[in-house]
């Protein structure tokens, strides 16, 4: 029998073969196949990030043809508002020609706060592009603004909270009413002692001011004349 020496086949997606090449008869042929190697970390799936689920899109055309090109343009734009809003997000896109002028109305629904932008430009992408940068700069000041109100009541709280300590660290003070009688200095010292009081509060008969006669730590009186200022 006549043999044929074998001949080699390129190296393709991880097996090799080799077998004879093509003849009058069929001679027969060897085939050896390798498992492919397992793919590295980096050919896995990758976040895409948000998916149209989480925001309902409906894009209607006027007066102009539908365009897939156009609507995944817009879809595309639309999803990185999701950066800025929480949760289902609702959006309609209206893109239409009026005197020659291609127009782009956005309207977008975030648990019932409506945001909507319109601009027109001679090209539709310029026309889409422009209001999506207006819709950009809304969410931006709407963001900031959240930051804002939440920051005034993360203070609030703080202060709330720092107040309340300050008012339980306090000791129970006893609240009473006593009587300012018009008395001399003279009247008031004897006074004070016939009651064995450590401190009486009096009107002095001459001068009509408020005084305060109160017995110190050695056992000596004071008269304080407190002054309003």
């Amino acid at each position: 029998m006549l043999s044929l020496p074998a001949v080699r086949w390129p190296n393709t997606g991880g097996c090799w073969e080799y077998c004879h090449p093509a003849s009058g008869k069929d001679l027969g042929s060897v085939r050896k196949t390798f498992p492919l190697p397992p793919l590295p970390d980096s050919a896995a799936p990758s976040d895409i990030g948000p998916t149209e689920e989480s925001m309902q899109i409906s894009v209607t055309f006027r007066q102009i043809e539908p365009s897939e090109a156009l609507k995944n343009y817009v879809t595309e734009r639309l999803k990185k508002f999701k950066r800025y809003l929480e949760g289902p997000l609702e959006a309609h896109v209206v893109l239409g020609l009026e005197k020659f002028r291609h127009l782009a109305d956005v309207t977008i629904n975030s648990n019932g706060r409506i945001i909507k932008g319109r601009e027109e430009n001679t090209d539709m992408y310029a026309a889409i592009d422009l209001v999506m940068d207006k819709i950009d700069m809304q969410l931006r000041r709407y963001r900031e603004k959240l930051r804002e109100v939440k920051g005034e009541r993360s203070r609030g709280t703080a202060a709330t909270a720092a107040l309340e300590e300050e008012e339980e660290a306090l000791p129970p003070i006893r609240r009473f009413q006593v009587e300012v009688p018009p008395l001399e200095v003279v009247d008031a010292v004897n006074l004070l002692n016939s009651r064995k009081q450590e401190l009486l509060v009096f009107t002095d008969v001459n001068t009509g001011a408020l005084s305060i006669l109160y017995r110190r730590p050695d056992g000596s009186l004071a008269l304080a004349e407190p002054v309003l200022s």
